[in-house]
This record gives C-alpha cells, structure tokens and sequence, in this order.
C-alpha cells in the first residue's frame, strides 16, 4: 500500500492554524493595550510642566498678574510669563511650558498665584505658587 501526500493537509499545520487563531484575540489585545499606553497625555504634560513652573515661582521674588502676563524676579533676573501663539511662555529666552492652549489668564488671590488655561474648551485652574 502506497500511500500519496499529494493534495493532504498535514495535521501538524491544521493544529498550528487552530492555536494561532485562538491567540489572535490575546494578541489584538495585547497590541490595544501598547498603543493606548504610549499615546501621549495632555494632561501628565500640563501637570509635569506646572510642577517645574511652581518650582520657578515658589523661589521668586515681586510676582505680579495683570491678567494675561505673570510678571516676577527670579535670580534677580526678571521674567514674564504669557501666551503666545497657543502657547504658554517664559522669557527672557523662550521656554514653553503649556502648549495647545486657547488662553492662559493669571491672577494672585490671598496667598496663591492661579493660573486659569483653556484647551479645547475645557477650562482648568491651578495653583502655581504659594506665599
């Protein structure tokens, strides 16, 4: 008895078929969850940057609000804070902090130096520094 291979599907090849299709779902899954992991978050940038403006803020020296510019002396030097171009930005030089931002108003209330941002039309409020 002879027997022929032509035209037959080995089993070994239907049994590897059958275990990748049940790890196709792990796999989706697995993919899903890597690509939502290094989506970039607005709001761990927003917060990671007013930390390093707090930073900044709570070693200066004569900080002043006129609403749309925060004004203060650090290392004697003097610095502004304002938008520009969606922007949030500190001079002199230009560091940016917040970006894609609609608008950034200043304003000190008792012992507190507040920012209040708008991005997409959400608006926050934060604290930037402490006195």
């Amino acid at each position: 008895m002879r027997r022929s291979d032509r035209g037959m599907i080995l089993e070994q090849m239907v049994i590897s078929v059958a275990v990748l299709l049940m790890l196709a779902p792990v796999i989706n899954l697995i993919l899903f969850l890597q690509l939502r992991m290094t989506a970039f978050d607005e709001e761990i940038q927003d917060e990671i940057a007013l930390a390093q403006l707090r930073r900044i803020l709570n070693v200066s020296e004569d900080i002043r609000s006129s609403g749309s510019h925060l004004t203060f002396r650090y290392h004697d030097e003097p610095q502004q804070l304002y938008t520009v171009n969606d922007h949030l930005i500190l001079t002199p030089g230009t560091q940016i902090f917040l970006s894609q931002i609609d608008s950034a108003s200043f304003r000190i209330s008792g012992h507190e130096t507040l920012i209040t941002y708008t991005r997409n039309g959400h608006e926050e409020t934060r604290v930037l520094a402490w006195r």
